[in-house]
C-alpha cells in the first residue's frame, strides 16, 4: 500500500495508469510475494488515480477456499494522497477494516 501511496504522490499512478507495473513500483513478481497462506499479491493500475492490491490465498486456512482473494482498491485525490476500500471474495468475517 505504501508503494501505491508514493506512486500517487509522485505522479507515477497518474503516467502509468493501466500500464502501471509491479516494476514501476518496485516490487517483485506476484507470484514472489507470497508466505504461509498467501499464494500472490498483484499490483494493477485501474486509471490514472486508482489501482487495486489483490491477495490470493491458498488453501490452508480454515473456512476459506483456496484462491480467495482479498481486494483493496486505492483512490488517488487531488492533494495526493491515497484513500482505500476493501472487498474480495474470502468470507466477509476475515475481510480486514481499513
Amino acid at each position: 500500500m505504501t508503494a501505491l501511496g508514493i506512486a500517487c504522490s509522485d505522479g507515477t499512478l497518474a503516467r502509468r495508469a493501466a500500464a502501471l507495473t509491479h516494476d514501476d513500483l518496485g516490487l517483485a513478481g506476484a507470484a514472489s510475494i507470497n508466505g504461509r497462506n498467501v499464494t500472490s499479491v498483484t499490483v494493477t493500475g485501474t486509471g490514472t488515480t486508482s489501482a487495486t492490491i489483490t491477495v490470493a490465498y491458498g488453501g490452508d486456512i480454515p473456512n476459506v477456499p483456496a484462491g480467495s482473494t482479498v481486494i483493496y482498491t486505492g483512490n488517488c485525490n487531488t492533494a495526493g494522497a491515497m484513500t482505500w476500500t476493501v472487498d474480495g471474495s474470502i468470507p466477509a468475517r476475515f475481510l480486514p477494516k481499513v
